[in-house]
């Protein structure tokens, strides 16, 4: 659900845009484990809550969020701000939570450091209400136009995670348009053309080919 409000005054001219969803979340997991490893044998202790287990009926989480969105424009000149998850949480009512004493020399990690075969376990479980506030993530950009050409910069951040936007945009022809995009520090890259019934975008996460990469391609065609 979301409200669109146009405003301007003096040559300037954008929008504001305020967006609320619902969320549904079927699934929870967080733990931790210490301890002291040696011999063959793990002797420590563990404390997780999941939405899962045996006999158990799973609850769903519940929640909300709250999304703003503005972009305006000054002559050749545009500026626009995204945020999602501004405000927002989401809320368990009831968890299973287990905390126990690890005693065993079963004990196995695989190389993606995933535990196995912890059997010895003695503890005690319960249910507990958890709430979790929505991660949040916010897009921020300025870009300049031309007759035949624009440019963006722009920068965005996730889970404090920073990445930066260098974009173009060429008018071929009236119908025809010509994109780049490349992004630092992940050094992505993608470049796409569009046209009045066809576009393709062709992107690429690094330009190392040593390493491994994701390679995209999509393609759209319309047909009057």
């Amino acid at each position: 659900m979301s409200h669109f409000i146009p405003f301007g005054s003096r040559g300037t001219e954008g929008k504001f845009v305020i967006g609320f969803r619902y969320l549904l979340c079927d699934r929870f997991r967080d733990g931790w484990i210490s301890g002291t490893y040696q011999n063959g044998r793990l002797l420590g202790e563990l404390e997780f809550v999941s939405s899962r287990g045996i006999g158990f009926n799973a609850p769903s989480g519940k929640g909300f969020a709250l999304d703003v969105a503005s972009n305006f424009r000054q002559g050749k000149w545009c500026a626009f701000l995204a945020v999602e998850g501004l405000v927002g949480e989401v809320r368990w009512k009831r968890l299973r939570k287990v905390s126990a004493l690890v005693d065993t020399n079963a004990f196995a990690q695989d190389p993606d450091g995933f535990i196995h075969s912890l059997p010895a376990l003695v503890g005690r479980e319960e249910y507990s209400e958890v709430r979790r506030p929505v991660d949040k993530q916010w897009l921020v950009g300025l870009g300049y136009e031309h007759l035949r050409w624009q440019w963006i910069v722009a920068k965005d951040e996730r889970l404090t995670k920073s990445n930066w936007h260098l974009s173009a945009i060429w008018l071929l022809k009236t119908d025809q348009k010509l994109f780049l995009d490349l992004q630092f520090p992940v050094r992505a890259f993608s470049l796409g053309y569009s046209s009045h019934n066809f576009k393709l975008l062709l992107s690429i996460s690094h330009p190392d080919p040593s390493k491994a990469l994701v390679l995209g391609v999509q393609a759209q065609l319309s047909i009057h």
